[in-house]
């Protein structure tokens, strides 16, 4: 039983203590989440899908805003003469059109990724910003909840197979045989509690995605 609550509160820190990081909201770019390390006239940084790889580097004047994981914020763009976008040709802003779960921009299908890098570049505002940092922190939570599981899972399975492969043997004894059982059980609980917190972060995510495209879209109409 220990065991077992030990596991469960595990899978929750884990799902709910690694998706915490900062966000970098370029101007002319798509998000960077991470650890943002230094701030001056260039922003050091860690990505959050490489947090044991080198430190980036990125100039103030190409960032909006940061968000830092402890809820504050620091906005840039306002006090910093913004870096002159690529040259690029200059494409109407269009909307984001929708058919059920299909999304489409100028005339073909775009990813939910694609869909997000379009509402960042289009100067969000306040609350397209939130809406896409949360799109961020949901598909961390879902990811990080999907292979801690697995984990678990993979274990306990582990942990069932050993126990079966030990009460084979003729020096066995129930006591080990069933703490073998108990530690695989536990670990199977805690790995599907963690998948479920995975599922529930995906559909979370799917949420505040299409808010993100209903928000967007909104801004294209004013």
């Amino acid at each position: 039983m220990r065991i077992f609550t030990f596991l469960c509160f595990s899978s929750l820190f884990l799902a709910g203590a690694l998706p915490a990081q900062d966000t970098i909201f370029q101007i002319h770019a798509a998000p960077i989440e991470g650890k943002v390390l230094f701030v001056g006239e260039a922003i050091k940084y860690k990505r959050a899908d490489n947090a044991n790889g080198p430190v980036y580097s990125i100039p103030v004047s190409e960032v909006r805003s940061i968000h830092y994981s402890n809820g504050k914020t620091d906005t840039l763009f306002e006090n910093v003469t913004p870096a002159a976008p690529p040259r690029v040709a200059i494409v109407k802003k269009e909307k984001i059109d929708r058919d059920g779960r299909t999304y489409s921009y100028q005339g073909q299908g775009v990813s939910e990724k694609k869909r997000i890098q379009i509402a960042a570049r289009s100067h969000p505002d306040k609350i397209l910003e939130h809406e896409i940092l949360l799109v961020g922190k949901n598909q961390h939570r879902q990811y990080v909840s999907f292979i801690t599981g697995a984990g678990m899972v993979i274990t306990g399975l582990a942990c069932g197979l050993a126990g079966m492969l030990y009460s084979a043997s003729d020096d066995s004894d129930p006591g080990t045989f069933n703490a073998f059982v108990g530690t695989g059980t536990a670990f199977l609980t805690a790995g599907l509690c963690s998948e479920i917190i995975s599922i529930f972060s995906k559909i979370k995510r799917s949420q505040h995605a299409s808010r993100v495209v209903e928000r967007y879209n909104a801004g294209v109409e004013n």
